[in-house]
């Protein structure tokens, strides 16, 4: 699980991804990931994967475009 994060931050640096986006994999029965999409502008319907990553977390769904809009207003 680390290391396919750690893969995913790699990837999103490599292609400039700086506010929000979706690495996607698959994970063999071997525990092997493939690369299988990088999504810079996904859904964010309250069914997608961001609305779920937010329910685990403890947080609702109108959270997401709060944050969304504090992290692309990031200063560098």
């Amino acid at each position: 699980k680390r290391k396919v994060k750690a893969t995913a931050i790699d990837i999103a640096q490599l292609v400039g991804l700086r506010s929000y986006g979706r690495v996607d994999f698959r994970i063999d029965n071997q525990g092997v990931a493939y690369l299988m999409d990088i999504a810079a502008s996904p859904y964010t319907t309250k069914h997608s994967s961001f609305a779920y990553a937010f329910n685990q977390m403890g947080l609702e769904y109108h959270d997401i475009y709060s944050t969304i809009i504090g992290l692309s207003t990031k200063i560098d």
